[in-house]
């Protein structure tokens, strides 16, 4: 069946050749169509205080970043992707997709990864800042309430953030290779159905053309049997001009003798 269907389109190649530039144009048509999506991300660091007890000065919280501060970011990460607080942020009207991860970075430290996706770039970037907000403040608000002294609190550091939301292109290039595939799908189906049916077209002229030789033969065969049907008459005919001569000779033989 593939074999042969393989075939067939070889022989229709120049209906294959149009049907791949309706399917390339039918791809090119969804990528036009559809908007390609928007992003944007940030990354925050989590940084102990820069008072530490027993120590009277000012230390380096970069120097003191520890498993404490990792912890607490995943805390921090649980509460704010919670469907609670999802649908609170939907309801003030940050609606954008946002993912909250661990940054795959090798030794990034206490850092999250922020995402917002929405078709909308101004809507992705709003929601992306109002989730950065939302972090921070339930930071803050966590350790408040296991009485943690206000100068020991674990703080937080937006590292880094896109100035403005990127287009992604993924979905767009999957429609269009999805819109591609099934129109040239359609059509080559279209091209095996007419190559059969056009064959059984040929196949049908074909028998009407043997036909009348059918005809013709059986007509030649027929006198044939007309003549022996005239030869089997024949003798019936002869005995009635027999008849017909011995009458004629009696009554020219009468006619003498009077």
């Amino acid at each position: 069946m593939l074999a042969e269907s393989a075939r067939v389109l070889l022989r229709r190649w120049i209906l294959v050749i149009i049907a791949l530039v309706i399917a390339l144009w039918a791809g090119g048509a969804a990528v036009v169509l559809v908007k390609p999506g928007q992003t944007t991300s940030a990354e925050m660091l989590f940084l102990p205080s820069t008072s530490q007890t027993g120590v009277a000065t000012t230390t380096n919280p970069f120097l003191s970043i520890g498993d404490s501060t990792t912890v607490m970011s995943f805390v921090v990460q649980t509460i704010v992707t919670d469907d609670k607080a999802v649908v609170k942020l939907r309801q003030r009207g940050f609606t954008a997709k946002f993912t909250i991860g661990p940054n795959p970075a090798p030794n990034s430290g206490p850092t999250l990864l922020i995402k917002a996706d929405d078709k909308s770039a101004a809507n992705a970037q709003r929601t992306l800042n109002a989730v950065l907000d939302e972090m921070q403040q339930q930071l803050r608000t966590v350790q408040l309430a296991q009485g943690v002294p206000e100068k020991l609190l674990i703080n937080s550091l937006v590292l880094t953030s896109t100035p403005q939301p990127l287009p992604i292109h993924k979905s767009q290039v999957q429609l269009a290779v999805i819109a591609f595939v099934a129109v040239l799908f359609l059509l080559l189906i279209l091209i095996l159905l007419f190559d059969r049916r056009r064959a059984k077209r040929k196949r049908g002229r074909r028998a009407k053309r043997t036909s009348p030789d059918a005809a013709s033969a059986a007509q030649e065969d027929a006198p044939t049997d007309l003549d022996d049907s005239e030869h089997e008459l024949a003798p019936v005919n002869a005995e009635n001009n027999t008849e017909e001569y011995s009458d004629a000779s009696y009554f020219v033989t009468s006619t003498r003798s009077d």
